[in-house]
Order: structure tokens, then sequence, then C-alpha cells
């Protein structure tokens, strides 16, 4: 519906970031993981490259959890993608946690809606018609006949390279189910101090000024009428849906977006000389069977994947697609049991028991807050107190597994994640990072020497180098001696920081302050530079990092204004686009958004195709 204020980060134009995933590679993952499908699911093209945007695009923002809401949005939802003539396209339906009025669509069926769109306070029969026009924007395949994209995909090329770094520097530990008053979809440091900021606020701001372009739009409005109509909704809401985001948007005619974007007064006065009336609406039943369809099929996609994180978001989403679904607790339970379920695939000593375990006391804690319905609450438990058992029971072969000499390093993590607070946990973590470190994964190692050090209990050493413990050959200062050993062979700068947040040995604090500063010095990537800017603006080495961010970005621009000189723009653009994305605070900066001014110029001369 392209419905966000101007001035606001918005959403319209994202789905276009799916033009360029198979050539950057964000679903190489994903696509390689298919090819060790345990299922038969038949999964479009389309569907997955929808899948890895819509669950970025959900782990950053946050989903609404109210059962009334994702009930009537999904009610609705269905009964007009029903109607669509496409069978073949598996609908979801979401709603972004968002205060801006917005509603976009990725191909393969993936919809949202924000909360703030449902705050505007729209019918039923609008609601339809607002779905309606982002259904239509899938069935049509407006992604791919969007006209002249030049300006944008250098946009994308930054989009997507931003989500590589940060979700690099992620875990993928994380539980998925949490306190709904927390975060939804947990993410890491780096994650969450990036979310908001203005690297997404700027790229979707600029996003939303291209859209689809005005034929387009409109040829949506018409499509949603039409199908809302067929769903047993009035034509006229279309109308009035239209006229009340026309009252809650401010319409500048001199911003970019509507450049390429009909005007809601055109769009209004469309709508109200369509024609009036409804259709036979379909009969409940059938939309039930829709649902239960859409439903099998998202259990059977989640089923096909190995990778943990995309088989939870699909399966709560199968579950939100039938038609009598529970609560917001009965869905993560049943999310729960297809995690216990799906983990007899993996060997039995690699089974990840102490976080199922973890989730399954957030979701009784919750539960019984809530005052849940008993049954549902004793399955749980009981579905615990199995998982709990099956953890204890695997306790033997870990001991004997950590006789050998060189355990592999999948089962010392295993170890560690069934079993954090054991006696040999320490132990275990001083041989998981010593084994990293050999195999030249120098980060990992020391992410995993300072949880070593963060969870030790003990006094650290003074700053003259005596120790303050009596036993200098327990495992933290084995630690200590590792940390310094791998410290100079570190690359990444986060995991330095991170330890340094924590650490209250003097020692290892400057260690890690001398170890970010080189860091600094060697940069080449202005990427690695600003997202660490951006991340940590407290940190000792921040103004380090600035400088030389400011030198990246002047280099940037030098390569940036060679490119515009020899005529190509695109390249010039995407240069000019990186600087203004991760180096905003830098003098390169101004001189980059000129050039992005005047190409983009360039590119609105010429007629849309």
């Amino acid at each position: 519906m392209r419905a966000s204020r101007p001035s606001r980060p918005g959403l319209g134009g994202a789905i276009l970031l799916l033009l360029l995933l198979p050539a950057l590679g964000l679903g190489q993952e994903m696509r390689a993981d298919l090819s060790r499908k345990d299922g038969s699911a038949d999964l479009s093209s389309d569907f997955l490259l929808g899948l890895e945007v819509s669950q970025q695009i959900a782990r950053h923002y946050g989903l609404v959890e109210t059962d009334s809401l994702i009930r009537r949005v999904n009610e609705i939802g269905y009964r007009v993608a029903m109607v669509s003539g496409r069978p073949d396209i598996t609908f979801t339906f979401q709603i972004l946690d968002m205060d801006a009025p917005n509603a976009m669509a990725l191909p393969g069926g993936w919809i949202f809606v924000t909360r703030g769109i449902l705050d505007v306070g729209l019918t039923d029969a609008e609601l339809a018609h607002l779905l309606g026009h982002e259904i239509s924007h899938v069935t049509r395949s407006h992604f791919s006949r969007q006209g002249r994209l030049d300006g944008l995909l250098s946009l994308l090329q930054t989009a997507v390279m931003v989500a590589v770094t940060m979700g690099a520097s992620g875990s993928s530990s994380s539980p998925v189910i949490e306190d709904p008053r927390a975060e939804r979809y947990p993410q890491s440091s780096a994650e969450a101090a990036m979310t908001g900021t203005a690297i997404f606020g700027s790229l979707f701001h600029e996003l939303l000024i291209r859209g689809y372009g005005r034929k387009l739009e409109m040829e949506s409005d018409e499509d949603g009428r039409r199908l809302a109509a067929l769903a047993g909704y009035p034509r006229e809401a279309g109308e009035s849906l239209l006229q009340k985001l026309h009252n809650h948007i401010y319409e500048d005619r001199e911003f970019g977006y509507w450049r390429t974007h009909p005007f809601f007064v055109d769009r209004v006065a469309v709508a109200r000389a369509a024609p009036r009336g409804s259709d036979f609406p379909p009969g409940e039943e059938e939309v039930a069977a829709h649902r239960v369809q859409t439903h099998l099929r998202l259990a059977e996609a989640a089923s096909a994947f190995r990778n943990e994180r995309l088989a939870d978001y699909l399966y709560e989403l199968s579950l939100r697609a039938q038609p009598r679904e529970g609560t917001s607790l009965r869905v993560h339970a049943e999310l729960l049991r297809f995690r216990q379920e799906r983990m007899r695939r993996v060997p039995e000593i690699l089974r990840r028991y102490g976080p199922l375990r973890a989730d399954y006391d957030s979701l009784l804690s919750r539960g019984r807050r809530a005052a849940e319905d008993p049954a549902l609450i004793a399955e749980t438990a009981a579905r615990r107190d199995s998982t709990e058992a099956c953890r204890a029971a695997l306790l033997p072969r870990y001991t004997q597994t950590l006789e050998e000499p060189n355990p592999n390093t999948a089962v010392l993590h295993a170890f560690l994640e069934n079993f954090p607070d054991h006696p040999s946990a320490d132990a275990v973590r001083l041989r998981l990072a010593r084994a990293y470190r050999l195999s030249s994964r120098h980060d990992l190692a020391l992410e995993t020497l300072g949880d070593l050090i963060l969870r030790a209990e003990i006094p650290p050493r003074d700053g003259t180098g005596g120790a303050q413990a009596p036993d200098d050959s327990t495992d933290v200062d084995r630690a200590r001696a590792e940390i310094l050993r791998t410290l100079p062979l570190v690359s990444g700068p986060e995991v330095c920081q991170r330890l340094l947040d924590g650490l209250e040995d003097p020692i290892l604090a400057k260690a890690l302050e001398d170890r970010l500063a080189a860091i600094a010095d060697s940069l080449t990537a202005i990427e690695t530079a600003g997202r660490f800017v951006q991340s940590y603006p407290s940190s000792p080495a921040a103004e380090r990092f600035r400088s030389r961010l400011a030198s990246l970005a002047e280099i940037e621009y030098k390569k940036g204004r060679l490119h515009e000189g020899l005529g190509d723009e695109q390249s010039a653009l995407g240069a000019y686009n990186r600087i203004s994305l991760l180096a905003p605070g830098t003098p390169a900066a101004e001189q980059a958004r000129m050039g992005i001014v005047r190409i983009q110029a360039l590119s609105t001369s010429e007629p849309h195709r």
C-alpha cells in the first residue's frame, strides 16, 4: 500500500531486495540447506527468496503477539487470498511492531502490515482491501515488473552487506521463545545496537522513495477492490480505506516519494468511480479448507529445513494459518514440541536439550502468570520433564567422550549448552577455545575464553601482575594466558569490545584496548569501521575507529567520483550510498549525498518504463 509518511522510515520498496539475493549470496545458506532437506516440500524460488528477507525483517522490527490482532488479520487475509485465483502461492500474514502506517508484500506470498496501520481504525472491509492490494503485488509479480532500478540497486547491495555483516556477529543459540514483553526475535548485541539507527532508517527511507510506481500501485488498488468484493466485502470500502490513509498521511508534492507514486486524491477519485456492491462470500468451510492446506504446506516446508531458526519461523506461521488457532502461549508450546521432535534427527550427543529446557521453563512461567489452561500447563510441564530426563541421560556419554584426548569441537560446544554450570564446564571451555585457536577460528576462541572469564566469580588480577587469587593454576588463570596468546590473531573488533565491556581485569583490559587500536589502524573495510562506530560509540577505541572511518570514507568517495567521471553511474552510486549509510558523520558523507542527488536527478529525469 506504500502508506508510510515520507519523512519516516518505511518498507515500501523492500521487496526489491529480493532481486539481488541470488547474485550476492544472501540466500546461499538456505539453498544449500534445502539440498539436504528431509521433507518433500515443493518450495518455489519466489517462496525461498521471500522467506529469507521476511525472516530478517521480522527479527529486526519485531512481530506483534496480540492474539486478537493476529487472528483478525489472518481471518481476513486468508479469505481474500483464497479468491485470488493463485492456489499455488502460499500466503502468510504478519504484523510488524512499527508505529508507521504501512503494508508491504514480498515474492512468494509474504504479506506484512504494521501495528500503525491497524491503529488507523480500519474496518474489516477496509482491511480486506488493504490486504487485497498487497496480495495483488504478489500475484501480478510487480517486483519483477518494476521500471528503472539502477538508482536503487546499489542501495540494496548495501542492504545485503549490512544484513550479512550484522548476521555474522549474531548468535544462533538464542532461545526462540521469550517473554512477550521482551524482543520476540532475540538479537546479538551488535544487531540490537544497529536496529533503528541511521543505517536502517536511511535505507528504508530511500527504498520508499522508489516503490512500484504509479501504474502498478493503481493496478493493485483496482485488484484490491476486485479481490475484496469476491471475498464478500463491499467495493466502496476501497474508497474509505484510501480516504483514511489520506487523512493520516502528509502528502508533499515536492517530496521524492510522490514523484513516482499516485497522489491519494487521485486514488480516492478512481475508487469513488469504481462499481459498488460485493459478490457472494465464500463459505466458511471453504475458507477453513484453504487455511488447513496452507498450514500443511508451511509445516512441510518447516520440516524441510535443517536450519532451526528458519524452521521455527515457518512452523510458527504454519500454526497461525490454522483455522482455529489458539493463544500465543499455545502456539509457542506447539512450536517447542516441534523443536523437540526435530531434535531426534541430530546425533544424540549433539542434541541441545539445555536451551530447549530453558525455553520450556520460560513458557511455563508465562503460562502460570497468565492463568493459562491447566491442561496446557500440565502438558507443557510433562514435555519439559521429558526434555530434562533426556539431558540428564547424556551426561555419562559426555563424561566418557571428554576423557578422549581430542574430542570434536561440536561435542564440546553441545556439552556446554547442555551443562553450562557443570564443575568441569570451565575446563571444557578452555579446551574448546584452544581447539578454535589451533583451527584458526580466533574470534570464536576469544569469545569462548571471554565467556569463561566473565562467568568466573573470583577476584581479578591486580594491576601489578600479582594474583589476588591464591591458586595460579585455575582454569581462569589459564584462560587469561590463552587470551593473551590469542589476541594478536583476532580480527573482529566486536568480540574484543564485548569482552572489554564486562572485564574488571586491568591487564586484560589494556591488552584488549591495544588490540582494538591495532585493528582500527589496519582496517580496509568501511563496513567494519562503520558497524563498530554505530554499535559502540562510547568505546575507548571509538575515536580511533571514527578517524579510520573518515579516511576510508574519503577513499570510497574518490572511487565514486572516478566512476561518475567515467560515466559508470551505478558504481558511483554504490560508493556514495556506502558512505551515506555506513559513515554518515564523516566529512565525505555530505559530498556523497550530493553525488546521490546528482545521479538520482539524472535517473528520475528519464521516463519510467
